[in-house]
């Protein structure tokens, strides 16, 4: 039996936003997560209105303009080093929150250098070996920000 190719121009077109938000506008609906036993809310949730396509909004400091984050001193960091800095935000309830982040400016994870890629998943091992260092974690969630600077 021979394996027919299949030509990407055979494959239908991925949608674009506009066709996304026509077919799904009006008919998002809650997951089941008041069914997860970790689920930590009761009461009733509903989605918000699934808002139209819009151009991205500019990033505070794109481009290292007027960047804040740029603008911190090292000593208002937990960590540092040539290329990364280790933040903690306001406390918030958890008993740890810290946020990762390159020095230098580029905008998305895929355009990282192979070489601080590499390093990031050192960088995130390491982090997650200091947060359960603290004591009574019992799991370490890493979620990646990226809509909030090119840091």
């Amino acid at each position: 039996m021979r394996a027919s190719l299949v030509s990407s121009y055979d494959r239908p077109m991925p949608e674009t936003a506009d066709e996304i938000y026509r077919r799904a506008a009006g008919k998002l609906r809650m997951p089941p997560v008041a069914e997860w036993e970790t689920f930590p809310f009761d009461g009733e949730m509903q989605p918000r209105e699934l808002l139209p396509p819009s151009s991205e909004p500019i990033r505070p400091g794109e481009g290292g303009v007027e960047c804040s984050m740029c603008e911190r001193a090292d000593d208002t960091y937990l960590w540092t080093s040539e290329d990364w800095r280790l933040s903690a935000p306001q406390r918030n309830g958890l008993p740890v929150v810290v946020i990762l982040q390159s020095r230098a400016h580029y905008g998305e994870l895929s355009a990282l250098p192979d070489d601080l890629a590499a390093e990031l998943g050192m960088m995130l091992s390491r982090v997650e070996r200091a947060v359960l260092s603290v004591g009574e974690i019992g799991r370490v969630h890493t979620c990646r920000w990226g809509d909030g600077a090119e840091h």
